[in-house]
């Protein structure tokens, strides 16, 4: 700022009026009478005082202007603000210190420089953009870059700018936003670790839910509890355990005191009274525990096993009972298929034993009788009879094929003749070709395998084959045994009449299937049965090993 001119000293001001007056009261004093010149003198003294007082004025607001412009330069110099006054080509006009120092260079060099070459490559189109809306837009624009200041750290600012001066100039201002920067890659980081943190722990939870469920589903127990009083039920729990096994609600229970005996099959119904009556009857149980039906929520049947325990007070009488109810559904159903396999392979064996018997009278019984007859006729005339010899030894051998065919029914002595590939295309070609189906198959087994194994494989083939010769009408089948590396593969396609899971009516009778799972579970094995579409059915039987051999 300049200092004050010393011209508006009112001593030098006063001398200076006084002097011009002189000159023009000398002129005027000539025409003027003295009346009029003592009332001018006295006007030119009032106004001599009033421009005395402007003055001291003046000097006054003076050194106040001189005193903001300063404080405004100090403002402006040392704001912790970079200001920039750019041209309409980005020419640096002016600039203050801090401004200079985000540059990191002189403020005196910078000053007719271009702002956009201390702009970072990659931020430069960023800048550029925003120059051009400054001077297009009438608000203030915003952006953020950064400064090439230094290699190793480069310096992120926020610029905001506005055009000023008809448009031919530009303000900035300039905050440093480094700091900021980094804490928001180092959040980035922090969140991008947290939500893999959050995704673990997500999984994690995930996974433990599974595993609740699970456990929850496999729970076919629950537990209640019966409080009695004078021979009346006083209080009875149930443990929310109890809705998986029967579809209701341990609150359902509370609010209906006789639900339980409600979904109670009725074919048992008289059956569960009894074992109540004999628990309130304080005659000691036979048995303490009772396996019953159920009709489920669902309307299915549920078996149940009902294990109680007695509780007595002190004078021996029964103060209630805790029970729990286990579900023994699967149990029962594996009784009954249990049951019924059994009664089938009793079934099985009276067959066999009738074929067996069948097989000796009608084909060997009728060969060795033919064959004692020949040479029992030979015996008594041999000389005319000696054709007869032969005949009775061709039946001999006749009879000595047809047992070797009824025991190799009986055990597949043809897996030791043959072995197990041979023996398996020559069953499926021999038994289906002789029937004038078409069979195509494809046995290739690189992995060892036990005779067991072999043996159950060979009798599930057999099985399979004979149920298409009986139910199939089938025309073609097609058989590939394949092993890869652990595991071993089945599977048999039909072109017949096909599978129904729902009315069994099948190419697989009801029994024939329950003897192939039972073979197919003996080793570990999957089995599965479908439709081959659009005729017939596909039998697969995998099974999968741990070692990468199956033993020998």
């Amino acid at each position: 700022m300049r200092s004050v001119d010393k011209s508006f000293e009112t001593g030098n001001l006063s001398g200076k009026t006084d002097d011009l007056l002189k000159k023009k009261f000398t002129v005027a004093a000539e025409k003027m009478s003295e009346a009029e010149t003592i009332r001018l003198l006295r006007e030119l003294d009032v106004r001599r005082t009033e421009l005395e007082l402007q003055t001291k004025e003046l000097i006054k607001e003076k050194k106040l202007v001189k005193s903001i412009a300063d404080k405004y330069t100090e403002l402006y110099d040392f704001a912790p603000t970079g200001y920039y006054t750019l041209s309409d080509k980005g020419d640096i006009i002016d600039l203050n210190i801090m401004g200079s120092r985000l540059i990191g260079k002189e403020r005196s060099g910078l000053k007719n420089r271009n702002f956009g070459l201390f702009i970072s490559a990659d931020t430069r189109n960023i800048f550029n953009v925003f120059f051009e809306k400054v001077f297009q837009s009438s608000s203030t624009e915003t952006c953020e870059v950064a400064l090439s200041v230094s290699a190793d750290m480069p310096l992120y600012i926020q610029l905001t700018g506005i055009a000023a001066e008809g448009r031919q100039q530009c303000l900035l201002t300039a905050v440093d936003i480094s700091l900021r920067r980094k804490s928001e890659k180092e959040f980035e980081i922090y969140r991008k670790h947290l939500e893999e943190l959050v995704q673990c722990r997500t999984i994690e939870l995930s996974e433990s839910e599974t595993r609740y469920r699970e456990i929850i589903d496999s729970i076919t127990d629950y537990v209640y509890q019966v409080k009695i009083d004078g021979n009346e039920n006083t209080t009875t729990i149930y443990t929310e355990s109890c809705f998986p096994v029967t579809g209701y609600h341990s609150y359902e229970f509370m609010e209906d005191h006789f639900l339980w005996l409600n979904i109670v099959a009725k074919e048992d119904r008289s059956k569960v009274k009894n074992f109540i009556i004999s628990i309130y009857s304080e005659q000691g149980l036979s048995e303490k525990k009772i396996e019953h039906r159920i009709v489920h929520k669902n309307g299915s049947i549920r078996w149940i096993q009902n294990n109680i325990v007695l509780h007595k007070d002190s004078d021996g009488k029964l103060s209630g009972y805790d029970g729990v109810i286990s579900d023994i559904t699967g149990r029962k159903m594996y009784e009954e298929e249990i049951v019924n396999l059994n009664q089938h392979i009793i079934k099985l064996q009276e067959e066999e034993r009738q074929r067996v018997a069948q097989d000796l009278h009608d084909s060997v019984g009728q060969s060795l009788i033919a064959a004692k007859m020949s040479i029992d006729t030979y015996r008594q005339e041999p000389d005319y009879f000696k054709n007869q010899l032969e005949v009775g030894l061709s039946f001999l051998v006749k009879a000595s094929q047809e047992l070797r065919e009824i025991y190799t029914n009986l055990y597949p002595t043809v897996l030791n003749d043959l072995g197990f590939e041979m023996a398996v295309k020559w069953l499926v070609h021999n038994t289906l070709e002789k029937n004038n189906i078409k069979a195509f198959v494809d046995v290739v087994i690189t992995i060892g395998i036990s005779h067991e194994i072999e043996v159950c494989l060979y009798r599930i083939i057999q099985e399979i084959i004979s149920n298409i010769l009986k139910h199939a009408s089938a025309s073609v089948v097609h058989l590939s045994l394949n092993s890869n590396e652990n595991q071993l593969k089945l599977i048999i396609k039909d072109n017949g009449v096909g599978f129904d899971h729902e009315t069994k009516k099948d190419g697989i009778n009801r029994y024939g299937l329950a003897n192939i799972k039972s073979r197919v579970t003996s080793f570990n094995g999957k089995f599965n049965i479908e439709r081959n579409r659009p005729h017939g059915t596909i039998i697969s039987i995998t099974a999968v090993f741990q070692n990468s051999a199956i033993p020998v």
